[in-house]
Parts: C-alpha cells; structure tokens; sequence
C-alpha cells in the first residue's frame, strides 16, 4: 500500500494510509520514539506530509511542535510540514521546502516564500541545509519525469520530501 520507486502516484493510497494512521491514534494515541522507533516516527510524518486532509496535517502539525523532543520529532519534519500546509493555504512557506513546476518556464521553482532575507537563518535553526543547496537538487532535466509520474487533474502539486 505504500509508494514504490519508479511508480506512478495514486491519491488512493495517501487517502488509505492517513484514514489507518487516524484509527490508530484513535485507538492508542500518539506514539513515542521509544514505542515506534525513529523509523516509526519518520513514517508517521511521511503520512502526515502527503495526507490529502489538511485539517489531518494541521492536528499532526500541532502534536509534533508540541512533543518534539519527548516524541522523537525532528525539526526538519516540522518545517517540511509547515511549508506543505502554508503552500496549500495559499500562504508563502517559511522554510523554502516546497518546489512546483512553473507552466512558463517549464523549470521546477520554489513556492512563494517568505521573508527570503531570513531564510537560511530560519532553515539552520530547523536542521536544514542553506536554501542554493537544497535549491540544486530539483534538476530541470527531471521535469518531464516529475510531470509524468505526478499527473493528476487539478490538485496542489509539490516536489519536497
């Protein structure tokens, strides 16, 4: 049920995996690192990253900031589900994480972001590499496979983990 390499996406399985992550917060309540491990806690940000629900995100979004040391939580996780949240909002990210594929240019660039000057500053503070680095991995040659593989009618499409 989960994504493959080299597979095309399918909104299916995020819908399927954010409603089982639901029932088992329901059932036993959030995890700790020492229940799940950090695999574990790394998986439930991904699912919490690539939910469809963004009221889902904002409740995980709200749980990690508040446990991040007890539970496990990166910094780096908080700031990727910051900016994916802030970008479906519409709102400019804060963290330089998400990436889109501008129609024009036909080049991968980066969602409105916020007060730039203090980017790199913001994103050391959470872990992340300066923004040019990160920057380079989003490889114009690779637009035509992203395009392909991410085709879906009418949906937020971002590139960043």
């Amino acid at each position: 049920m989960v994504r493959q390499p080299g597979t095309r996406w399918d909104p299916s399985v995020d819908r399927k995996i954010t409603k089982r992550l639901r029932e088992i917060v329901r059932q036993v309540g959030w995890q700790t690192i020492s229940h799940i491990g950090e695999d574990g806690v790394r998986a439930v940000w991904l699912i919490a990253q690539h939910s469809p629900d963004i009221r889902f995100q904002k409740k995980c979004l709200e749980f990690f900031k508040k446990s991040m040391k007890r539970r496990g939580v990166s910094k780096k996780h908080i700031a990727f589900l910051t900016d994916r949240i802030r970008t479906r909002e519409g709102k400019p990210q804060l963290f330089g994480t998400q990436f889109k594929v501008d129609k024009k240019t036909n080049k991968f660039v980066p969602f409105p972001i916020a007060r730039q000057r203090d980017l790199d500053n913001r994103r050391i503070k959470y872990g992340l590499e300066p923004f040019e680095v990160y920057r380079q991995r989003f490889k114009n040659e690779d637009v035509p496979e992203f395009k392909k593989k991410f085709k879906r009618p009418r949906q937020h499409r971002t590139i960043g983990a």
